[in-house]
């Protein structure tokens, strides 16, 4: 086994958690902004990758493909 980590394979999961972080983030702030203003936003997260969505699911994943209809209403 190579001693060195791979250096894209670290880029990308670098990538892969600053997204998480900021779709979390909004996430996280439209579900208060949500509890304040009693709106109907809904959120859709892919079973396959964690990606959450507002509104709609979307065409496939922008993550993993995961086709729409896989994606769970939260």
């Amino acid at each position: 086994m190579d001693s060195h980590a791979n250096p894209r394979r670290s880029t990308f999961a670098i990538y892969d958690e600053a997204l998480r972080a900021r779709l979390c983030a909004v996430a996280l702030a439209t579900v208060k902004d949500e509890e304040k203003e009693g709106d109907d936003t809904r959120l859709f997260l892919c079973p396959a990758c964690g990606h959450i969505e507002p509104n709609q699911p979307p065409a496939s994943c922008p993550i993993c493909t995961a086709r729409p209809e896989q994606f769970v209403q939260v």
